[in-house]
């Protein structure tokens, strides 16, 4: 017989989106890792972040992967929305054993938690290591061993880009008084529910009192510590770093309360406090409950289909060509530009490529750049580009480019965000229809900005302002989103803007 996928006795299943293609994957919730039917992508699956919800549409229970915000139910194949990161998330996990005696209660303690992108700049110096033996000298009874002397030389300085990802949990200071420390998860797998408001019958969810940004700077701070490293002969410290994509979420946890012990709710085991429960430090208690919805993704204009993608900010209209964002209300319109090519594509087919562009001041050595003319002649435009690039005028203000495509396992600021930079083109809304394929939009205008400094940093080298990078001061204004047209030319994207080349292969791993 075939279960109803409403009914409870049905196998749930997870929708997913591979980070290579943009195609849905489904699988069960109890597995490793899963493949790609599409491309035959691999990716591991972290069960801590399933999401366990319900369509609107058939009421089919289902799993997302926690940092997926679009995606289609396994069984209808509705286009939905999960969430937005405008909010903070609220998850609990369920209890998966029975009490270990009579008059057991029901704790839930809160964590928190922060998926996240890394962006630094390192600045220290290489060193190179030589080591010598000496020769063995004679005792009278026997031969003696050598002696061995390093020497360390001095290569001179080092400048490296870093991306990392960061996927931390710290415990909340509510958890802290109840004598636990971490976060662990156990033998048993589990998935994450949105929290309800009928969650509060038969346990006491015990209110966080550490606030989000203070929780978002515990944990940037405790998963690393950039301030100083040593590693393959180099001493680098990072001049800045920055967080964007982040993601920050508040969990709860169940444990058993016998007295003055506690069990785990998933496996059973006996918690091992680090203290004796003590009283609770902190400020204001946070909010329980932020109602997650479920919305599909149909234009409220024309009410065509949406363009998703599994961690997509911008949704643009596949009909009508309108764009919007998801706010805390549903979707709201969004104020979003298609670029008219300066060049012919040609018989080639067109690609859309969304950077953010983002107005800056940047200071270095103690001169300034507000407009265009400040930096011309530093960033070498002319041997770039040739004849026929529009190019924005000396007094136009100074601006960078941040690409807005990307996806969490595969970040990247790239050539091509970082030749626009340098080119400071003139941009020109396009007049009527955007035809071809437009990459995903990942990033948002906040995160855009976030990356000023190391846009910045990442440019200047090699440039006759090398020297000062020390000094740099970078921030970031007005942002706007323009998607930018690439004629696809075999195994080359052309920018009609700039007529630069890349290699596509430095695109994969973009969903689009």
């Amino acid at each position: 017989m075939v279960e109803e996928p409403g009914n409870p006795a049905a196998e749930e299943l997870v929708s997913s989106i591979c980070a290579e293609c943009g195609a849905d994957v489904r699988f069960s919730p109890g597995q490793s890792h899963a493949s790609c039917s599409h491309c035959d992508a691999s990716m591991a699956v972290d069960q801590g972040l399933l999401l366990r919800l319900r369509c609107p549409g058939c009421g089919g229970n289902f799993y997302y992967i926690d940092g997926n915000l679009g995606g289609a139910c396994p069984y209808c194949e509705t286009e939905l929305l999960a969430q937005t990161r405008q909010r903070l998330l609220r998850y609990l996990v369920r209890p998966q054993v029975d009490a270990p005696e009579a008059g057991a209660e029901l704790l839930m303690l809160p964590f928190w938690r922060l998926f996240a992108l890394y962006y630094g700049f390192d600045i220290g110096k290489d060193t190179e290591i030589t080591f010598e033996i000496s020769s063995g000298v004679s005792d009278g009874e026997g031969q003696s061993g050598g002696n061995v002397a390093a020497t360390r030389t001095d290569k001179g300085p080092s400048k490296e880009f870093v991306g990392r990802v960061l996927n931390l949990s710290t415990p909340d200071p509510t958890a802290l008084a109840h004598g636990v420390s971490s976060l662990r998860l156990r033998a048993r797998v589990f998935g994450v529910e949105p929290i309800a408001a009928d969650d509060e019958r038969g346990a006491r969810l015990l209110p966080a009192r550490m606030q989000p940004d203070d929780a978002r700077t515990a944990l940037y701070t405790l998963g690393y510590d950039f301030s100083n490293s040593a590693a393959s002969g180099k001493q680098r410290t990072c001049q800045r770093g920055d967080l964007v994509a982040e993601q920050l979420a508040l969990l709860y946890y169940p444990f058993w309360q016998v007295g003055d012990k506690l069990y785990d709710a998933v496996s059973g085991i006996e918690e091992q406090r680090s203290h004796a429960p003590g009283s609770v430090s902190g400020g204001e208690p946070v909010s329980l409950f932020d109602e997650l919805t479920l919305l599909e993704l149909r234009c409220t204009d024309c009410g065509g289909q949406l363009s998703r993608g599994g961690s997509a900010i911008v949704y643009p209209c596949e009909s009508c060509g309108a764009f919007f964002v998801v706010g805390k209300a549903g979707l709201e319109p969004f104020d979003a530009r298609y670029a008219s090519p300066a060049m012919a594509a040609g018989d080639a087919p067109t690609a859309w490529l969304p950077f953010w562009r983002v107005e800056a001041e940047v200071d270095y050595g103690g001169r300034s750049g507000r407009v265009v003319g400040d930096l011309a002649a530093q960033l070498g435009v002319p041997r770039l580009v040739g004849d026929g690039v529009p190019m924005a005028p000396a007094d136009a203000p100074l601006c960078y480019f941040a690409p807005a495509y990307g996806a969490m396992r595969a970040p990247r600021l790239d050539f091509a965000a970082r030749d626009l930079t340098r080119v400071q083109p003139s941009l020109s809304p396009l007049a009527g229809a955007a035809a071809g394929d437009r990459y995903r939009c990942f990033f948002d205008a906040d995160d855009a900005r976030r990356l000023c400094y190391v846009t910045w940093i990442n440019l200047l080298p090699g440039t006759s302002i090398d020297k000062r990078v020390r000094s740099l001061r970078a921030s970031g204004g007005d942002v706007t989103l323009w998607y930018v047209p690439f004629a696809e030319r075999g195994r080359e994207l052309v920018n009609l803007i700039t007529g630069l080349r890349y290699d596509r292969s430095a695109f994969r791993g973009v969903r689009h």
